[in-house]
């Protein structure tokens, strides 16, 4: 099958297919399968229809995505910096990183509200994020990745469809304004102290785990081969 020598695995999809089989004598996890299954289908020798996932939560991280840059640009005082619109890619790896800076690339994740803000993780709270980084500091060539977690204020857009759902849930046939200006200021975190607002955590680039990522890519592109 002509599709293994296609096989590149996303940065930001790392995680998946790096994931342990629960059985020992398994080659790969149900995640991994999942998406190299999902990954074929997308292929023009198939289905030609690559899969969006989208939520109210990856909506709101879109919408924020360049105030948040600005954002961290200044709080970390980087001067002027722009979201990096480069996708590269190698023999093994694909993707976009958020920021390229001299020694490091940040990716930014923006928190849906304070429950999910990480104040008080020592550590990258979700596994996959960084085998992302690692992905991204192999691309990019650079020593070290920074994950940044952002609270910003939620877009109206959100906000409108947010305080609709609420009032029809509680069987109201229209929004009521103090409804809506309930759910605004709850949504609202831009009258915070910056310090509440923004997380970073670093990732030294660690060569044994790409090049076990590396391995992994090779063993799916012969399991694709021998489909």
């Amino acid at each position: 099958m002509q599709l293994k020598n296609k096989f590149k695995i996303r940065c930001s999809a790392i995680g998946q297919i790096m994931t342990n089989p629960k059985n020992k004598s398994d080659q790969f996890s149900k995640t991994c399968l999942n998406y190299v299954h999902s990954w074929i289908k997308e292929q023009p020798e198939f289905y030609n229809r690559r899969y969006e996932f989208k939520s109210k939560y990856t909506d709101k991280g879109n919408s924020c995505e360049n105030e948040s840059i600005e954002f961290a640009s200044r709080f970390y005082e980087w001067g002027m910096v722009e979201k990096n619109i480069q996708w590269k890619s190698n023999e093994y790896f694909t993707g976009e990183c958020d920021i390229e800076l001299k020694d490091s690339i940040e990716d930014i994740k923006n928190s849906w509200s304070q429950k999910t803000f990480p104040l008080f993780d020592t550590e990258i709270p979700v596994d996959g994020y960084g085998w992302q980084l690692q992905g991204y500091c192999d691309l990019w060539d650079k020593p070290q990745g920074g994950l940044i977690y952002t609270l910003m204020d939620a877009p109206e857009s959100i906000i409108d469809k947010e305080s609709y759902y609420k009032a029809k849930d509680l069987g109201l046939e229209e929004t009521p304004l103090e409804l809506y200006e309930e759910v605004k200021s709850y949504m609202t975190y831009s009258n915070l102290s910056d310090e509440l607002r923004i997380k970073r955590f670093f990732v030294d680039r660690d060569q044994v785990l790409i090049e076990s990522v590396y391995q992994r890519v090779e063993q799916i592109r012969n399991y694709i081969n021998n489909l």
